[in-house]
């Protein structure tokens, strides 16, 4: 047996472990005992698919990247010239045929012969509704959508058979009926479900085995319900990476000038084109173009993404057509849905195209509702935005050695008697331990495997390990739980950070409570910094987003630049990185953080259901990326940690989140943010003690739901700091004590 799996089955403490694990197994299959969609065998292409976060046939890189713009309402002169400022003839996808958009039509204010236009023209046309009000029951649904699929045959004279999508008025669905009443009148698809999450995209997927995702606008579909081969896609909300806020639509956010506005647009896409290249939709209302800086930015982005050999701009039928039979990017260009038009009707160009004038500015506004806090949840506040800106682990990551389970104890300041740390410098800094080395080592092509005490030493190198450091007994080892915040700094997230951090919370050890903030190297109050600063709060770089066409080069000046900048903020001599929209690193980067001596990152984000330890990548990254694992680095960086970020968990495996303040499932209430953490920090707790991380974003200090968010998180902080064992500091702290582990005694210094 190869040593990665020389684990003592015979130890009592793993036997009771692994049948604790059964137990949770047996208990979440007894609560799931429905049919279980099973994509290949139980549903089949072209008319059945199965939810999932993963295409079952493509490779990612074999994925064309599909882009869709959903536009919902009126269809009138006062919007047509934007439409027609954007989607010209002469932008074209790579397969030389123009991009195409979906209208979501609704009847009052529409010139059905302006969507009679749009249709000779190759676009979409879809219903929204008569009087575009909320159709929760069976019979206002069955009258909207019939009446208005109606008034586009017969006044658009589009055909019936290319009527087939609905959007629901405000996100308000009819629930479990309204796949039902719209299969009866031929539609075939609808997006009106909203989902918000911090990374993974939810493929389209047909309602057979019914609906798994939570419902934010009650509602919805039911999950034992069965509705063969209607099309449910998923309306994904966008992040605003100024302030990490969640916006169900596009035009929910309000980025601040023209390059902010692109970044805001480009950062979302990179989300998705960067991991699993679901379909990226673009749902929104066309006043949005109201404001000449996202027009402006809207077009630099289509013309970006038409820049990528991979990105294919099409409407929402098109797409679902690539989902019944899909087909490799090799193979996109000939696919005939994509085709072109063969209406003869001449679409304009971008030099034949009118915008529309000021003066019909102020007659456009942004429906309400859609974005409502109390809908969607978490809607940007507009006003923030006025701000300024056993033994260790073998290359496979599994312990050599037992990991026991215990009781909860009171921590006591002992000693450790059964083994000494491996240097006798406590107070040995992570910094002076050994700086990452600029010598990058040979990718995991050699067989070097690392091996604790062997060929990796601390302070200086760490093995990925499921397993405390030196060996250490779990009831000897403290109970770390780190906070990471990504935030800026101003007026609007001062005070409720100085509230969290004022000194009065403190670890057993007498020190205050900390955590890193992860500040993006710009739009910061130096003042409240300092302060933030002199209360212990340990500051991180939040890096910027990058091109896909970027150069290896370029991605390191870009890192290079954005260290540089964050300087001015006195960083400590151990700082830390974290990538930018939860983006995968690439080589380049982990390259020009090892150049600008950066100590540790944590931008990888796994889905492994393990709780390892953090480790320095001397042999490598041995997490797999949740997101884009094909471009995450590969090369080895010598005395650089990695904390790797693992998702908090629920029940059903669909629901999981790494960042607290944008989990799906999480009702904004103090009682459930207290419930979830408390939960997920007992698996470390009474498992193997490895760290438990905490990650959020500005929105708990700021959004809509920040107070019921805070209490939760204060609660949770009050009820482990009560155990005696427990601390709560910065990941600079925690890798301070990996580097010169002992019990726990005074070793966190304040």
């Amino acid at each position: 047996m190869s040593t990665q799996y020389q684990v003592s089955l015979g130890n009592k403490h793993t036997r009771l472990m692994l049948w604790q694990t059964f137990a949770l197994l047996m208990l979440y299959f007894s609560l799931t005992s429905g049919t279980t969609c099973v994509q290949g065998d139980n549903c089949r292409l072209p008319g059945c698919f199965c939810p999932t976060f993963e295409h079952p046939k493509l490779p990612v890189l074999d994925i064309p990247q599909i882009v869709y713009f959903g536009f919902d309402d009126a269809v009138q002169p006062q919007v047509s010239g934007y439409f027609d400022q954007l989607f010209t003839s002469d932008r074209k996808n790579p397969n030389g045929c123009p991009i195409t958009m979906t209208l979501y039509v609704s009847d009052q204010y529409t010139q059905y012969s302006k969507v009679n236009e749009y249709y000779k023209r190759g676009m979409e046309i879809a219903s929204h509704s008569v009087t575009h009000t909320d159709i929760d029951t069976p019979e206002k649904l069955r009258k909207e959508a019939g009446e208005e699929k109606e008034n586009i045959i017969q006044e658009a004279m589009v055909p019936a058979s290319d009527v087939v999508g609905w959007r629901s008025p405000n996100l308000k669905t009819a629930g479990d009926a309204q796949p039902d009443v719209l299969g009866s009148l031929n539609y075939t698809y609808d997006i009106s479900l909203p989902y918000s999450r911090d990374a993974a995209t939810p493929w389209p997927f047909t309602l057979d085995y019914g609906y798994p995702y939570p419902c934010s606008i009650q509602p919805c579909p039911g999950v034992d319900s069965s509705h063969p081969g209607f099309w449910q896609v998923m309306v994904k909300s966008f992040i605003n990476p100024a302030t990490g806020l969640p916006c169900g639509y596009v035009d929910g956010c309000r980025p601040q000038g023209e390059e902010a506005a692109i970044e805001y647009l480009w950062s979302n896409f990179l989300n998705t084109y960067e991991a699993q290249r679901a379909p990226f939709g673009l749902n929104m209302h066309a006043a949005w173009f109201s404001f000449p800086d996202y027009l402006r930015a809207t077009e630099k982005f289509i013309d970006r993404l038409l820049s990528l050999p991979d990105v294919y701009i099409v409407n929402v039928k098109q797409m679902l057509e690539w989902m019944r039979t899909p087909v490799s990017l090799a193979e996109v260009k000939n696919f005939k849905p994509w085709g072109c038009s063969d209406n003869t009707f001449l679409p304009p160009t971008s030099s034949q195209t009118s915008r529309p004038s000021s003066s019909i500015f102020q007659q456009l506004k942004i429906p309400q509702g859609v974005n409502d806090p109390t809908r969607i949840g978490n809607r940007q506040n507009e006003n923030q935005l006025a701000v300024p800106s056993g033994g260790h682990s073998s290359n496979s990551g599994r312990a050599n050695g037992p990991v026991t389970s215990m009781r909860p104890q009171i921590f006591t300041l002992k000693p450790l008697i059964h083994q000494r740390p491996e240097t006798t410098r406590a107070t040995a800094a992570l910094y002076e331990a050994r700086r990452p080395s600029t010598e990058y080592g040979s990718r995991h092509s050699d067989t070097g495997r690392c091996i604790q005490g062997f060929n990796c030493h601390l302070p200086s190198c760490f093995c990925r390990s499921l397993s405390p450091p030196l060996n250490m007994y779990p009831n000897y080892v403290p109970q770390i739980v780190y906070l990471a915040i990504d935030s800026f700094v101003h007026a609007q997230t001062f005070p409720p950070l100085m509230q969290i951090f004022s000194g009065f919370r403190k670890n057993p050890n007498g020190c205050p409570i900390s955590a890193t903030l992860f500040m993006p190297s710009a739009g910061n109050h130096p003042l409240y910094v300092s302060v933030l600063k002199a209360k212990g709060v340990h500051i991180g770089v939040k890096g910027g987003s990058f091109s896909p066409l970027f150069s290896e080069e370029q991605i390191k000046r870009q890192v290079h630049f954005e260290v540089n900048k964050a300087r001015v903020y006195n960083l400590t001599r151990s700082f830390g990185w974290r990538g930018f929209a939860n983006l995968s690193p690439k080589d380049a980067v982990f390259q020009a953080l090892a150049e600008k001596s950066v100590s540790f990152d944590t931008s990888v984000m796994t889905d492994s259901t393990e709780q390892p330890w953090p480790y320095t990548l001397d042999f490598g990254l041995k997490d797999h990326c949740s997101i884009m694992a094909s471009r995450c680095p590969t090369a080895r960086y010598p005395g650089l940690w990695e904390v790797p970020m693992t998702p908090l968990r629920f029940l059903n495996p669909y629901q999981k989140c790494f960042f607290l303040d944008t989990c799906p499932s999480l009702a904004p209430t103090e009682e459930h943010v207290f419930r979830l953490l408390l939960n997920n920090f007992h698996l470390h707790y009474k498992g193997n003690r490895s760290p438990f991380g905490i990650n959020l974003h500005s929105h708990w200090l700021t959004g809509a739901n920040k107070h019921a968010y805070q209490r939760g998180v204060v609660r949770f902080f009050d009820e482990v700091l009560g155990k005696g064992d427990v601390v709560i500091v910065s990941i600079e702290q925690m890798l301070k004590w990996m580097v010169s582990p002992v019990s726990f005694a005074n070793h966190f210094p304040c």
